[in-house]
């Protein structure tokens, strides 16, 4: 790993990136006969060849390490492979002209390689073993997968690497695994020093902050148990399931050791015992002992089992009331990317300027989608199933707002499914686990789940069916109540054949018939008949047409996809209002996009509502929102079409010239709304 500034190194993954794009391809004729394409790959030829002479003058001792050795092999490979397939198109007779064999850049770094990295090379070097292809059939996906760099460094079906299509069969190509296998191998060579940190590890060390807090509260909370609990098992017969209790309650008290925090720890961080916790929670949750004691009456549970099924429950409260750091990590944001000052723009403007100014900062490191698909193989994950907790995406409590008849704790929860098939998910026994707590106590208390995966995408209707069956069965149709309200698809994004629906009218009787013609549009409400809220539903899109839109007769594009985001808020708070809930959730794949940005919204609206505008404090903790979680699980800002929809919608309530009262239940007028982090 040699030792450059993390800005050279972005410069040379970035370069490497690029080669393997290329490489994919199998004629270059198209950028062969571009002059700036043909510019850029001259400039990284020189690049490369600076970087082979830094290793060589400065760092040679590193040419003797197998690692080392294998990257810079890999790099060669894959700019060798780019020049001789160079012209793979051409017709035949066609003559070359300028073939990038010939030019001066390659040639110099060919001989360079040849005469001072070649001669130190093992002649028996291997590529990394990632354990996929020999056996995998990688015939033509029937359906769209992950075909090239460019859908990986896009980030938005990355779960593809983990599952597999409904014929068993991968949902990437075998191009597509040798491209990433040659950016891991090269990678390996452009690390940066470990003093200098990169720029994610903050907001590493915020993730293991939060895991140690986590582990804190729910320890707190067990702590009144225990005592009993291990009385009991000092006396009882050694089974499973308190083998597995024991050792939960133990990931916990290393999770709650500040010895292990980041930066101090020298084996294990707090993230990883956290994540062991929930490793062991999930396997007491699915052990005998744990499921015949719930079905044991009340007059036959003894205080040993008592305590051995309220540490469970605490447990389970906990992992998905987790702490969220939004405020930290908003400062952290502003040192990395934000130095204009723009507190007199308004919400949405900022909001825009902001953006921009973050992504910028990102272009230093464009990578990080990349990578993450490369640490998918290395860690032997891919095929494995699409899991978010076992990936350590745990979900948080955002917000609460409470009043004197209203407490409503706003919760991150992704997707609450395990999926090894594109065609099947089930429900995680966490969440299951979480749901049948919320029955426990003499108040019974309820979950409203939104929904945002589409049941008429092939990609994410397993999921989403899977969330919308729980509600109806016994006994989580007791605390579990959900509605979806899909984020995509053709109407979402008024595509297809909804691209020229201008007319008011039209777009209002579609949209009216499309949420009451329920799951064939991807619609579904668990506990009512959706066309039993005909009436609030042809209200609300009065409404929304009337206050935000003056009723105009002609709606663009950007205002219709504005209408539908906001009857999509106002619809939620409809609901909210209706079955008041104890706790909702914004639950789309993995909780960090489309799920934060409603989140969002409503956070806005309410304190809009409140105060009349953001506090400064208030704008931290929308960044916070926004950010965080793209941020930390996926090492980039929240995907652009979901910040415009965001923004977009943000802009109309800002505008608004009536009372935005008129949208809320009368609870939430009189409640108050916190956060902490």
């Amino acid at each position: 790993m040699t030792y450059l500034k993390e800005k050279e190194t972005s410069h040379l993954l970035e370069a490497v990136a690029y080669l393997a794009d290329l490489s994919e391809k199998g004629s270059f004729k198209a950028w062969r006969t571009t002059l700036e394409e043909r510019e850029r790959l001259k400039t990284i030829f020189s690049l490369l060849l600076e970087y082979f002479t830094h290793i060589v003058t400065k760092e040679k001792s590193l040419l003797h390490r197998r690692d080392v050795q294998q990257g810079l092999q890999a790099l060669m490979y894959l700019v060798g492979e780019i020049v001789q397939k160079e012209g793979a198109g051409a017709a035949p007779g066609e003559k070359l002209a300028d073939k990038m064999l010939d030019v001066k850049e390659y040639k110099d770094l060919n001989e360079f390689y040849k005469a001072k990295v070649a001669p130190h090379l093992a002649t028996d070097l291997a590529g990394e073993e990632w354990e996929v292809s020999a056996e995998e059939d990688f015939s033509t996906l029937n359906t769209k997968g992950l075909e090239n760099l460019a859908t990986v460094r896009a980030d938005t079906d990355y779960e593809l690497f983990l599952i597999r299509s409904p014929e068993g069969r991968p949902l990437f190509t075998k191009a597509l695994l040798h491209s990433l296998k040659l950016i891991g191998a090269i990678e390996e060579v452009f690390e940066t020093k470990e003093e200098e940190g990169t720029v994610f590890r903050k907001v590493l060390v915020l993730q293991d902050k939060d895991c140690h807090l986590n582990a804190k509260a729910i320890l707190q909370e067990i702590t009144p148990y225990l005592d009993i609990y291990y009385q009991a098992t000092l006396k009882s017969k050694a089974t499973d399931g308190l083998s597995l209790l024991n050792k939960t309650i133990m990931a916990l008290m290393m999770a709650n050791n500040p010895r292990n925090l980041m930066g101090s720890a020298l084996g294990k961080s707090c993230f990883s015992y956290y994540k062991d916790f929930d490793f062991y929670l999930r396997r007491v949750l699915i052990s005998p002992e744990y499921r015949q004691a719930l079905k044991l009456p009340t007059n036959k549970i003894t205080p040993f089992l008592h305590a051995f099924l309220s540490i469970c429950d605490v447990c389970c409260q906990g992992l998905w009331m987790g702490h969220f750091h939004a405020k930290e990590f908003a400062m952290w944001l502003k040192n990395f990317a934000l130095k204009k000052e723009l507190e007199n723009k308004g919400i949405s403007e900022r909001l825009f300027l902001e953006d921009e100014e973050i992504r910028r900062a990102l272009l230093l490191h464009p990578n990080q989608p990349l990578l993450h698909g490369v640490s998918v193989f290395r860690r032997k994950l891919a095929l494995s199933g699409f899991d978010s907790l076992e990936m350590g995406n745990f979900p948080s409590q955002l917000y609460t707002l409470a009043g004197e008849d209203l407490h409503l704790s706003v919760l991150r929860i992704p997707s609450p499914t395990r999926q090894e098939n594109v065609s099947q998910a089930t429900i995680s026994v966490e969440f299951q686990a979480f749901l049948e707590g919320l029955q426990k106590g003499q108040v019974e208390r309820h979950h409203l789940l939104f929904n945002l995966q589409d049941t008429t995408s092939w990609k994410e209707h397993a999921r989403a069916a899977a969330i919308e069956n729980l509600s109806k069965e016994a006994p989580f149709d007791k605390s579990l109540i959900v509605v979806t309200l899909p984020r995509s698809g053709d109407f979402y994004t008024q595509r297809g054949e909804y691209e020229n629906l201008h007319q008011a009218h039209d777009f209002l009787n579609t949209f009216h018939n499309q949420l009451l013609s329920g799951k064939s549009s991807g619609y579904f409400f668990s506990s009512t008949n959706p066309k039993e809220w005909t009436d609030q539903i042809e209200g609300l899109l009065r409404e929304v047409h009337t206050h935000f839109f003056d009723k105009k007769d002609m709606l663009s594009h950007q205002e219709r996809v504005d209408f539908i985001e906001l009857f999509y808020l106002f619809f939620s708070l409809k609901l909210i209002g209706f079955y008041r809930p104890d706790s909702c959730s914004f639950t789309c794949k993995d909780g960090i996009d489309q799920g934060m940005g409603m989140a969002a919204e409503l956070f806005v609206l309410l304190k809009l509502t409140q105060n009349g505008k953001l506090k400064e404090e208030d704008h931290t903790f929308l960044l916070g929102l926004l950010y965080t979680y793209s941020m930390e699980l996926r090492g980039r800002s929240i995907l652009k079409p979901v910040l415009q929809r965001v923004q977009g919608a943000l802009a109309r309530l800002e505008g608004a010239k009536n009372d935005l009262s008129r949208f809320l239940p009368a609870t939430f007028l009189k409640g108050e709304i916190s956060f902490s982090g």
